[in-house]
């Protein structure tokens, strides 16, 4: 198949820093090419990758002001849309910029939601088009907008060979992973740790104009006890999922995956998360880590860590969350598609 992927163009692909649907995209491209077929990348500038890259626009041209509103993903898709006849289909993984424009491609486009789909702005312009052509990343995501035409769900999956299983943990901290603020849980996995009495390591970046760090997290590091490590990526990742005790995800909003799940799982590590959103699809409540609803229960969590086998996390994350496993449902879609369109 002639597939075109598209992103926003805002970020490479695979990212240099945290952000989840890049990621995705990239395993995606890569297995699709793999398999055989003839694959377009639609991304920025710096974006590494098998397949052909087209970008919209330069890095430069990206930075200035006039493209700093969101102009940039309507560029990139915009480019994508004048060469659709090239394709069998599009793939867009920026929803609600190219649902706008979908009216006036020859080619199908498939919607892969990567986002929370209750913010306003989401749900006026995607419930203008309900008989799109959607992907859900989680069952969960849905809530919002119910009526969309869901060809399916389909979990994220990650490269098995880039996060080694690790057989035996040999740290002792308890580990946070992702964007410090309080949407993704950091000051509340601060009082976990406090109420279990277990060293923290949080890593990640931050939103420097706000004050949320300053505030919430800062006064709470103490080397050794709360130790704050910045974002990391690569090796410096798998190492710190695969050493802490277990990841904690103690997530404040309907969060539609939680990458950092599957990625602790596959290397071993038990998650404990918050029990809300797509965290219940993810985790096996007992098996592969715990599902919480309040910081005494996510201590209580945590006393009962050894009861789970990493053995078993790491099987779970092969049956469900493997880039194989994702790739071949991708595959069984556009055939799908194509096919009705025939």
């Amino acid at each position: 198949m002639r597939i075109a992927q598209v992103t926003s163009g805002k970020v490479a692909v695979p990212p240099h820093a945290r952000n989840g649907a890049e990621f995705i995209v990239s395993y995606l491209t890569e297995e699709l090419v793999r398999r055989g077929h003839e694959v377009t990348l639609f991304a920025a500038e710096g974006s590494t990758t098998s397949a052909k890259l087209v970008t919209a626009l330069t890095d430069r041209e990206r930075s200035m002001s006039d493209f700093d509103k969101g102009t940039t993903p309507f560029a990139t898709f915009a480019q994508a849309l004048s060469l659709a006849d090239k394709f069998d289909l599009l793939h867009s993984h920026i929803s609600e910029t190219s649902v706008l424009f979908n009216l006036y491609s020859p080619t199908p486009v498939i919607h892969t939601l990567h986002g929370n789909l209750s913010y306003p702005y989401t749900k006026i312009l995607l419930g203008k088009y309900p008989d799109r052509l959607y992907v859900s990343v989680s069952n969960a995501q849905r809530a919002p907008l119910p009526e969309l035409n869901y060809l399916s769900t389909i979990y994220n999956g990650v490269p098995l060979s880039l996060f080694p299983f690790v057989s035996k943990c040999s740290g002792s901290y308890l580990g946070f992973l992702g964007y410090v603020n309080h949407e993704k849980g950091a000051d509340i996995a601060v009082a976990i740790a406090k109420e279990a009495r277990l060293p923290l390591k949080i890593a990640g970046d931050y939103n420097h104009r706000d004050s949320f760090f300053s505030t919430a997290i800062a006064p709470q590091l103490k080397p050794g006890t709360v130790d704050y490590l910045g974002p990391i990526s690569g090796e410096e990742k798998i190492k710190f999922l695969s050493e802490a005790y277990a990841i904690l995800v103690p997530i404040q909003w309907d969060e539609p995956f939680g990458l950092v799940m599957i990625e602790a799982m596959a290397v071993g590590t038990p998650v404990i998360a918050w029990n809300r959103a797509a965290a219940p699809e993810i985790i096996v409540h007992g098996k592969t880590g715990f599902l919480v609803s309040s910081i005494k229960e996510a201590a209580e969590a945590i006393r009962q860590i050894e009861t789970i086998k990493r053995e078993t996390c790491r099987v779970h994350v092969e049956a469900h969350f493997s880039v194989e496993r994702m790739t071949a449902h991708y595959e069984k879609i556009y055939r799908r598609v194509l096919a009705e369109k025939r």
